[in-house]
């Protein structure tokens, strides 16, 4: 080996992989302290920590921090939300994601000793997930059902712009949310379309709050709820549309099932719209799916679904024509499957 000989490549992406690790609990801190909320106007670091009793010199440095995050801006000494900011993360918004955000972040195993005893080890024990399934639902419902209707919120405009190009769309007269939640998502393309009705579909413990938000939006007398669990319930009938958005790949063990169900409860050239993160056949991508749904996997619960397995159940279902494509999202690439039938 040759002295100082330089390597095939260079180790930036290894490095950029632990610097990027710091980006999550920088944004968590920043929420938890509230300091979007303190930057909707422009202040100086020594405002901010007077009026937070924060130290005044680490205030500066944590907001640079912010600053180079591009989660502030900084202007003649003066730091002020940026326009992602100002639309997610200041609790007023009516987009606002922060607590979706450290939801997300405390599903992700902190330190690297856990991960290694999950796969030293194997999954914990753990009572069977389909048995307590309800129980779950029904004990975590409220804190979570609030942080998915701001999730939602923010990605209706996107959905309902896809769905409403779709050429059955303009004719459509009922449409279900298939585990709808709060059924911001329903209501959104209800509101596209002058005469479209809407039924959201989820547990009892879901539709109860799908219930408020409807009426709090005004929407009762197109947005109606029905509750169940749709791997066993009936689901209706004469749909022109049913859509399933990120609800499918938790009720995987009974894909094909439920798209018979599905199949059976659409009229005469229904479709069915399917919106969900894919993993590729190989396992190994795409990279967000991966990292997202890792944890989760790696402690007993797999939620991963392989690319083309919607688009297969949908065919063995009864579908006369599947169409698929890969479309971008806030959360990484995902896949869109539309099954028409007769």
């Amino acid at each position: 080996m040759t002295l100082f000989a330089p390597p095939a490549t260079n180790f930036g992406p290894l490095y950029r992989m632990v610097d990027d690790f710091f980006h999550a609990p920088l944004l968590v801190t920043a929420i938890n302290l509230r300091v979007f909320e303190k930057t909707t106007v422009p202040l100086s670091a020594g405002d901010i920590a007077a009026q937070a009793g924060w130290h005044p010199e680490n205030t500066e440095r944590f907001l640079n921090a912010l600053v180079a995050a591009d989660l502030l801006e900084k202007q003649h000494g003066k730091f002020c939300n940026t326009l992602l900011s100002k639309d997610f993360l200041v609790e007023s918004s009516a987009t606002y994601l922060g607590d979706f955000l450290e939801q997300s972040f405390a599903m992700v195993p902190q330190d690297s000793q856990t991960l290694a005893e999950l796969i030293r080890q194997g999954p914990p024990d753990m009572p069977s997930q389909e048995e307590n399934k309800e129980q779950h639902i029904e004990t975590h419902a409220e804190e979570s059902i609030h942080t998915l209707a701001r999730m939602e919120r923010a990605l209706c405009a996107q959905l309902t712009a896809y769905i409403a190009d779709l050429p059955e769309f303009p004719r459509m007269k009922k449409m279900l949310d298939l585990g709808g939640g709060p059924g911001l998502y329903c209501m959104s393309l209800v509101s596209a379309h002058p005469t479209l009705q809407g039924t959201v579909f989820d547990f009892p413990a879901v539709t109860k709050y799908a219930d408020r938000y409807i009426e709090e939006y005004g929407m009762a007398d197109r947005v109606t709820t029905l509750s169940g669990d749709f791997t066993r319930d009936d689901l209706g009938c004469g749909y022109d549309m049913v859509l399933a958005t990120g609800t499918l790949n938790f009720s995987k063990a009974f894909l094909e099932q439920i798209m018979g169900k599905i199949c059976k409860a659409l009229a005469p050239g229904g479709i069915c719209v399917s919106l969900h993160d894919q993993l590729n056949p190989d396992g190994a991508g795409p990279a967000v799916s991966v990292r997202r749904y890792l944890p989760m996997a790696l402690a007993g619960n797999d939620f991963y679904l392989e690319a083309g397995s919607i688009a297969q159940a949908m065919s063995q279902a009864g579908f006369q024509s599947v169409v698929s494509r890969s479309i971008e999202s806030p959360f990484g690439p995902a896949q869109l499957d539309i099954g028409r039938v007769p």
